[in-house]
């Protein structure tokens, strides 16, 4: 397959950065990769032009963004300034392209200087026939999807949408050796990505199609402890860059007002409008819209004591609860999916059984009377549903799921110790089973709610790049159309592999994981660390799948923590290797300096356990000072959440209520 071809060049670049120059390689199959005369810059010099162009009906925010991130790393790789003109589609024949409604083309050589006669600020005229390609080969192609053509002195870039214009302005800077590790936060240090020098920059013959295997790409917000205003906008930032199209953000997480859509809506809309990036609001719970302390006096029937999902079977409540959220929408056009989720560990009053048959049928008889209304009043909004603890079951044929509702499978308690296909864990074999119950009941999309960064891991080295890799095919296989995860900045750094890993198989689920792990540390951590730091991320990995074979993990098996406590001293000796190799002051020092200050963290917070399973409240007492000490002093290094979950490993008493003076910590950081 020429995607695969394609990556496993990519892959191949990272030892090609010291060259003076970068010539861009064919990823279609039978393309012979050969040195281009394309000239983007010449020793220091621009000969080109970008031009952009749009008939976007959502506006020109996207491909124009595009155009300008190529000028930037442009301008970062050579120092030089390539110019932007936009561009206006002209057609002496009466042709139409009916695939593509954005593009970007860079004119190199003398046939530049004709656009570059045009002054800034003036529309440019773009031979239709420039993209003709391209538009045949996104015929048909999924959403996202882009192509890279070169057709004579220009390199053509489009999408199937806007969106496949931004990413295909991404690939293309890959392709010239441009690594987006992470989003650019401030715990990076400037660290986060890499950019090659380099004086002069070529294309060469191109012929690249891409379509992601995925459609719902994304990332959850969720608890939400460390996001904060600064880095959202850097978080979208990466997300366009590794070609995730989904950020989920809590209407009212679990209805405390702290993690709030309304409290980051003015910086985030304008960041993901100009990547054309898909806002999903709402999560846990029915309670942020149908709120005791408005009705609760007017109507009390409408609330039973003692449970926290509100009277389903009161029709008048169930509407009361569908205007709420549909004038919320409405308010806020942005919100493409909502979420419309019971309360976290909901607990259904009887009469939700005794009128629907089962909780999976009372949930999936409220979601369709909303999706109705919704899809009356506000088309072009999706309503997504959660399969998950008392409502993980298909419902009943007589309440089926309308197929415009997408449903979010999670499997909360899974093991992480095999794969989830495996045969050893019967809550895996339980999930698969329900999986497959539902894609046979079920004519909607499906997607799956990942754990693969949770937060009971609290911030341990729990990457998982080899589980990753092999479920996100088997997941596609089985019919799943989109795949998410957490997403803190207080421990990016700790987890950088398992996001990097889970977007880019989500993308491609073809890509060869092992290959892509092996460039990433040789690309990141250079040569002489790069068999020390691939034997800790094998350790970590083993250790963090055996430890928490379970939700919550396996602390009280003294052996189990014994091995993980030894291992991950084992993984210690080889992240101090790997820094006595790095270069002083480079990048892969700072990264390795990082993760050692994890993993002692990581020891420390598993001798707690140790020390107490094996009775000695003197080295526990110790072990409980080590682990706070690190969490004090590196919470804002990348490593850490500081979270109840971290907190209660050494603390203990840590609620909801109790911690809410974290959310303020790390917002006026």
């Amino acid at each position: 397959m020429y995607i695969q071809a394609k990556k496993v060049v990519l892959l191949m670049l990272s030892s090609l950065i010291l060259l003076t120059s970068i010539s861009l390689v064919g990823a279609a199959e039978g393309t012979t990769a050969t040195s281009g005369d394309r000239y983007l810059v010449r020793n220091g010099l621009s000969e080109a032009v970008i031009i952009w162009w749009s008939t976007s009906a959502n506006g020109p925010d996207v491909p124009s963004f595009a155009a300008a991130e190529l000028k930037s790393y442009a301008g970062k790789i050579s120092g030089a300034q390539v110019p932007i003109r936009k561009g206006q589609l002209v057609s002496a024949s009466g042709q139409t392209l009916n695939a593509i409604s954005s593009g970007i083309a860079i004119v190199t050589g003398t046939e530049a200087n004709t656009y570059l006669q045009t002054p800034a600020g003036t529309d440019v005229s773009v031979p239709i026939d420039w993209f003709s390609q391209a538009n045949t080969a996104l015929t048909g192609a999924k959403e996202d999807s882009f192509s890279i053509q070169t057709v004579g002195s220009k390199v053509i870039l489009a999408g199937s949408n806007d969106r496949g214009t931004l990413y295909s302005s991404y690939e293309l800077l890959e392709r010239l050796g441009v690594k987006f590790y992470a989003p650019n936060f401030e715990s990076y240090n400037g660290n986060s990505e890499f950019v090659p020098s380099l004086p002069s920059i070529t294309i060469a013959d191109l012929n690249v199609k891409e379509e992601p295997s995925l459609k719902y790409r994304r990332k959850y917000v969720e608890e939400g402890w460390s996001h904060t205003s600064e880095n959202l906008p850097q978080l979208l930032d990466w997300m366009a860059k590794n070609k995730l199209n989904i950020l989920a953000y809590p209407t009212d997480y679990i209805h405390l007002g702290i993690v709030k859509y309304d409290s980051w809506r003015t910086q985030l809309v304008p960041e993901l409008k100009k990547r054309g990036l898909v806002l999903e609001a709402g999560g846990h719970g029915f309670d942020s819209f149908l709120q005791p302390s408005k009705y609760k006096n007017a109507h009390p029937e409408w609330f039973v004591s003692g449970y926290n999902v509100f009277d389903v079977a009161n029709d008048a409540a169930v509407t009361a609860y569908i205007n709420e959220v549909v004038d919320y929408l409405s308010d806020r056009p942005e919100i493409r999916i909502f979420d419309a989720w019971p309360p976290d560990s909901a607990t259904w009053p009887p009469s939700a059984v005794q009128r629907y048959g089962s909780i999976a049928n009372a949930y999936a008889a409220v979601i369709n009377k909303l999706d109705d209304a919704v899809q009356a009043q506000l088309p072009g909004v999706r309503i997504e549903a959660i399969a998950y603890q008392s409502h993980i079951d298909p419902p009943s044929p007589a309440y089926a799921f309308h197929p415009t509702v997408l449903i979010d499978f999670a499997p909360i308690d899974r093991s992480h110790a095999e794969p989830i296909y495996g045969p050893t864990y019967p809550a895996n074999t339980y999930y698969v089973n329900l999986i497959n119950n539902w894609r046979s009941t079920f004519t909607g999309d499906l997607a799956i709610y990942e754990y693969y960064r949770r937060y009971s891991f609290h911030s341990l080295p729990i990457v998982m790049p080899t589980l990753i890799g092999l479920e996100v095919p088997y997941y596609q296989s089985l019919g799943i159309s989109g795949l998410g995860i957490y997403s803190e900045p207080g421990d990016w750094l700790t987890f950088e592999i398992t996001h990097l890993i889970a977007a880019q198989k989500s993308w491609d689920v073809t890509l060869n994981t092992q290959l892509f792990v092996d460039d990433y540390v040789k690309a990141r951590f250079g040569q002489a660390s790069a068999a020390d730091v691939s034997a800790y991320l094998v350790i970590v990995e083993n250790t963090g799948r055996n430890l928490f074979d379970r939700f919550r993990g396996n602390y009280g098996d003294l052996n189990a923590v014994s091995s993980a406590r030894t291992n991950y001293i084992q993984a210690k000796t080889k992240l101090t290797q790997a820094a006595a190799n790095a270069p002083l002051h480079s990048s892969s020092a700072f990264i390795l300096q990082r993760l050692l200050w994890n993993i002692n963290y990581a020891i420390s917070d598993t001798e707690i356990t140790y020390y107490s399973l094996t009775n000695n409240p003197v080295k526990l007492q110790q072990a409980k000072l080590a682990t706070k000490t690190s969490v004090d002093t590196h919470k804002f290094n990348g490593i850490i959440t500081q979270s109840l979950w971290t907190l209660n490993r050494y603390q203990g008493n840590a609620t909801r209520n109790n911690t809410l003076w974290i959310y303020d910590l790390y917002r006026n950081n």
